[in-house]
């Protein structure tokens, strides 16, 4: 698992208990990556790779902590993004939607949604403003530190500024690549190929923005 500047390890013995065990040392390690030294500093909430030996304790993790929500180093409550590395076929029904090759597809249907998109990251990149300019006037007035309230919230607009700008230019990418095959651009003799390398740099732009990934420990050196 790793934070922006920090890095920890969490394990767990085999079995049900063993796993039931480490569903509670991903939250607990979630919550102690948030939280600075010595501080009462917020970092961005943290990256956490989850390994088990096969697919069904892969899934079963994913499971209990699907809808598990997560407390930061402030205590507020959060629902981590999260994806299941694997074929989708390998996977239960119950966790085949957070999956990444299901989630590549989701994101090439949404190609139409440019302006829903970009509408998006505006009323983001306008609360995100907002909120900075707020905590910039009240540094003037007490450089000793912001209201823990506002810290939580520029955070979050911080948070969701990213995600918005990360997912417009996945779909930017997506529409002139889909564009330029319906136009019949030249040189585009090979579907195929071209399909592979928008895929893999999806692949790699999600995996970047999830906070939980889930992997067997077989698959986690080849992603």
């Amino acid at each position: 698992a790793a934070g922006s500047a920090q890095r920890a390890q969490a394990s767990g013995a085999g079995g049900v208990e063993g796993l039931a065990g480490l569903v509670e040392s991903v939250e607990d390690l979630s919550r102690s990556l948030a939280l600075k030294p010595n501080s009462h500093a917020v970092l961005p909430k943290p990256k956490i790779l989850v390994c088990a030996p096969s697919n069904a304790a892969v899934d079963h993790l994913v499971e209990r902590l699907l809808h598990q929500k997560f407390i930061d180093g402030k205590g507020a409550m959060y629902c981590p993004t999260m994806l299941r590395v694997g074929s989708p076929e390998a996977c239960s029904a119950r966790v085949r939607e957070v999956t990444l090759d299901y989630q590549i597809d989701k994101l090439r249907g949404e190609v139409d949604q440019l302006e829903g998109a970009k509408a998006r990251q505006t009323n983001a990149l306008i609360r995100h403003s907002r909120l900075k300019h707020e905590a910039g006037v009240l540094l003037q007035r007490n450089p000793a530190g912001l209201p823990a309230g506002l810290e939580e919230q520029l955070l979050g607009a911080a948070d969701e500024l990213t995600k918005a700008r990360l997912h417009l230019e996945r779909l930017e990418k997506l529409h002139r690549i889909l564009s330029g095959r319906l136009a019949g651009v030249a040189g585009r003799s090979s579907k195929g190929g071209d399909d592979d390398d928008v895929r893999d740099e999806l692949k790699a732009s999600l995996l970047e923005e999830a906070q939980l990934v889930f992997t067997t420990l077989s698959s986690a050196g080849l992603e």
